[in-house]
């Protein structure tokens, strides 16, 4: 028995989503899964990473890499990543500084798209 979905299945789905949201006017940001070094060892995230990339790539959709930068964070010893804890503050702290750099983005995204708007407006009046 084969728990969980295949990465061609997940690839696939996602190239589905992407679609219908398209159709639908959405705005669309990928996140790829959290980096945890000990989970690594147990969960094969990568191959599910790779496809959002691609799907990402192949779709000109914004990937937010949450994997590199908290890699990044962990290799610079701006989180313990590593360390065993029943304490949830570094997780908190971890996904406080995720939202913020998402949220950072986000408003990138607006500010850019927002001026594009605003010329289309100004050409069709």
């Amino acid at each position: 028995m084969q728990c969980g979905v295949s990465t061609d299945d997940f690839q696939a789905t996602l190239e589905q989503a992407v679609g219908k949201l398209r159709e639908g006017g959405a705005d669309i940001i990928f996140m790829n899964p959290q980096y945890n070094p000990r989970a690594d060892a147990v969960i094969a995230t990568a191959p599910y990473a790779e496809a959002i990339r691609w799907v990402a790539l192949g779709n000109a959709v914004n990937l937010f890499d949450r994997q590199a930068v908290m890699r990044q964070w962990g290799e610079l010893g701006t989180f313990d990543l590593l360390a065993a804890t029943k304490s949830l503050d570094t997780a908190a702290n971890v996904h406080e500084c995720i939202g913020r750099l998402l949220a950072n983005l986000v408003i990138q995204g607006l500010a850019v798209n927002g001026g594009e708007d605003q010329q289309k407006d100004k050409k069709s009046q």
